[in-house]
């Protein structure tokens, strides 16, 4: 699944900067998986800027149609964006952008929890999760 496409994809591109964004996707067809139209890397940088602002990403059926999803930003020791955490709904769920910031909140929330576990890195995750 392309970063550019998910959720949890745009919360961790959010956490970098658009040069690095730039970087990573520059030998990637950038291209939508529900509707097969090319996407820009001015689109996707735009997207991520609306990420940056509001704190989550959403995929409103950029991914698979039939979905939305939510997603926030896990943030290590350091403030980099570790993972991400989401929470997936069948598309007309969340009916529009206050919607979708309730649930935004409520993962919020669960990711400080997680965050203020202190973890370094990714792989600390995985361990803990055993």
């Amino acid at each position: 699944m392309p970063a550019h496409s998910s959720a949890a994809g745009k919360a961790l591109l959010a956490g970098l900067s658009d040069a690095e964004v730039m970087r990573r996707l520059r030998s990637i067809e950038l291209r939508s998986l529900t509707n097969a139209k090319p996407v820009s890397i001015r689109d996707v940088l735009a997207s991520l800027n609306r990420v940056r602002q509001s704190g989550f990403a959403v995929n409103n059926e950029e991914s698979t149609r039939g979905l939305i999803a939510v997603a926030v930003p896990i943030q290590g020791a350091v403030g980099s964006h570790l993972a991400a955490l989401a929470a997936a709904f069948p598309a007309g769920t969340l009916q529009n952008r206050e919607e979708q910031k309730a649930v935004a909140t409520r993962l919020v929330r669960a990711a400080q929890e997680i965050g203020s576990l202190a973890i370094q890195n990714i792989r600390e995750i995985t361990n803990m999760a055993g």
